[in-house]
C-alpha cells in the first residue's frame, strides 16, 4: 500500500499511514469474521501489485450499500486489465452478500480512474466540492454508484417496521446540539435499538 501511494497523488499521503497499518492482520481477521469488509489483492510473480478494499454498511438497513474505499495499482501493472478484474471480483463478492449498489469517491482530476470506474458501470451521482487538499488547492471529488439488482422489498423497512417516511412529530421542550459525554452511552445505545 505504501508504494502504491508512493505512485500516485490519489490514494494515501508519503509518510502518513494507513489506520490499520499497525495491525493489519487484525483488520483482515475481523473483516473475515464479521463479513463487513473485503480486501482483494491482485499479486504477479508473488508480488502485490494492486488492491481493492470494500466496506459494507455498518447498519441493517444500509448493508447493500458497498462502499469501495481504495483501489491502487503500482504504476508498471495500470492499464493491463488488473482494474476491471479487482472490480469484477468486488462486484461478485457484493452480490453474494445481496448487495444492491456500489459506491465510491474519485477525484475529479484522476481522469485514468474515472475511465475505469466508467467502464466498469458506474455512473457520477455527484459532487462534492473542495472535499481534498492537493497540491496546495482543494479539489472537488466525485461520487460514483453503481446499481446491482434491484433492492428487495424487504430491505426497505425492517419486519415489524411500521415507521413512514414524512411522518411528522413535535419538538418538545429544549433542543440543544452538544458533543456526546462519557455517560451517554447508554441512553445512546438505547436510542439507535428503538
Amino acid at each position: 500500500a505504501a508504494q502504491i501511494d508512493r505512485e500516485t497523488a490519489f490514494l494515501g499521503v508519503p509518510g502518513q499511514p494507513h489506520p490499520w497499518a499497525a495491525r493489519p492482520e487484525a483488520e483482515l481477521r475481523s473483516l473475515a469474521e464479521t463479513g463487513r469488509g473485503i480486501v482483494l489483492l491482485a499479486v504477479a510473480d508473488g508480488d502485490i501489485v494492486g488492491y481493492l478494499s470494500a466496506f459494507a454498511g455498518h447498519f441493517a438497513r444500509s448493508r447493500g450499500s458497498v462502499f469501495i474505499a481504495v483501489v491502487g495499482l503500482r504504476e508498471a501493472w495500470r492499464g493491463r486489465g488488473l482494474g476491471t478484474r479487482l472490480f469484477a471480483a468486488v462486484e461478485e463478492w457484493a452480490r453474494a452478500r445481496g448487495a444492491w449498489r456500489l459506491d465510491l469517491r474519485v477525484s475529479s482530476l484522476n481522469e485514468r480512474g474515472q475511465a475505469l470506474y466508467r467502464k466498469c458501470g458506474f455512473v457520477v451521482e455527484g459532487r462534492i466540492r473542495e472535499a481534498v487538499l492537493r497540491g496546495g488547492a482543494w479539489t472537488d471529488d466525485l461520487w460514483l454508484a453503481k446499481q446491482l439488482d434491484p433492492m428487495p422489498p424487504a430491505a426497505l423497512a425492517p419486519a415489524g417496521d411500521s415507521r413512514r417516511r414524512g411522518s411528522g412529530g413535535h419538538a418538545v421542550g429544549t433542543l440543544v446540539v452538544r458533543e456526546m459525554r462519557p455517560g451517554d452511552g447508554a441512553a445512546f445505545h438505547d436510542w439507535e435499538m428503538r
